[in-house]
């Protein structure tokens, strides 16, 4: 395909792949350049790998479950023996860090996976901490999973490493084990940032790079620099301005989010930028305007191929 999003076979038989990205099924079917930047304009670092119907083949041994961001491994390993999960950081050279400061190398949990049978599992790394789930229930570690990450984390790879070009990871020590549904599924991503036009003053931007300097096209430059794994310790791309937009919220106050963040007109952005008739609205919802509770996924749906509008019948579902 030569939209990008898979992986491109080399002359030797290898995959070359890329950096996972904000793609959003949503803008699928824009046209023209509408439709490059669908393709994902922003790398995605927080990641969650999930197997479900994992079959473990013994009474011994490991599995072992990593997440790559910037880098770093985040690996989570639980004993077949005993149950026991274990995390750790960088093999264990940097620590997790609760909100008083205590330091944690290897929180511990006990869970359900224990000897041969089929387990659903779900490991997940993000907003800086690390989560886990045995057949749909979270493990309770005896220290905080959370961590302080590095000032800009920046996609990482090397010969020795592929790093962040292989992101998640699932595997076993000392036992056989069998999967035939493997996951790897990422947050969304949301811009922060803005741009100044002459007509309309600041206005939300859909990506952000409004400082990156680059000769001809953003959207081949960026797409590019994603899949040239040997460019990222030296491209510029990942040190493109990224704000940091707080917003306070009182009781019974709501901030809401869309799920498509470079369409969404949600109150990241009608707090920041408004309307002629309303400069300044509040970056909230209060409780009494809300009127129901989200119980089904209806969206998203194929706009023209084969038919159009087709429901998505495998996405639809009730709302855990």
């Amino acid at each position: 395909m030569a939209d990008g999003r898979v992986p491109r076979r080399l002359a030797d038989g290898q995959l070359q792949g890329q950096l996972i990205t904000d793609y959003y099924a949503y803008n699928d079917s824009v046209e023209g350049y509408r439709y490059a930047k669908a393709i994902g304009m922003h790398w995605v670092g927080d990641l969650a790998v999930y197997a479900e119907g994992l079959d473990v083949q013994g009474d011994q041994g490991a599995v072992l479950l990593d997440l790559v961001e910037g880098g770093v491994h985040y690996t989570c390993r639980i004993d077949v023996g005993t149950g026991e999960a274990v995390l750790s950081i960088a093999d264990g050279q940097r620590s997790f860090r609760g909100q008083d400061g205590a330091e944690f190398p290897h929180p511990r949990a006990a869970t359900q996976l224990r000897g041969p049978g089929k387990y659903d599992l779900r490991f997940s790394n993000c907003d800086d901490q690390l989560l886990l789930w045995v057949n749909g229930r979270q493990a309770e570690f005896d220290g905080p999973t959370t961590y302080e990450p590095d000032g800009n984390v920046k996609p990482q790879w090397s010969p020795q490493d592929a790093g962040d070009l292989e992101p998640a990871g699932l595997g076993a020590e000392g036992v056989a084990v069998q999967v035939n549904s493997l996951q790897v599924l990422r947050d969304v991503y949301y811009v922060a940032s803005s741009y100044l036009t002459e007509e309309n003053g600041r206005i939300p931007a859909e990506d952000d790079y409004e400082d990156l300097l680059y000769n001809g096209s953003r959207v081949d430059y960026v797409t590019g620099v994603f899949s040239d794994p040997k460019s990222w310790a030296t491209t510029g791309l990942f040190d493109a301005r990224r704000e940091n937009v707080r917003f306070r919220l009182g009781p019974d106050e709501f901030f809401p989010l869309g799920d498509n963040s470079p369409q969404s007109r949600d109150a990241r952005v009608w707090s920041q930028y408004g309307e002629a008739e309303d400069p300044h609205p509040p970056p909230f919802v209060r409780r009494d305007l809300l009127t129901g509770k989200a119980l089904l996924i209806y969206w998203p749906h194929a706009w023209r191929r084969p038919i159009p509008f087709l429901p998505n019948f495998r996405r639809m579902g009730l709302i855990r």
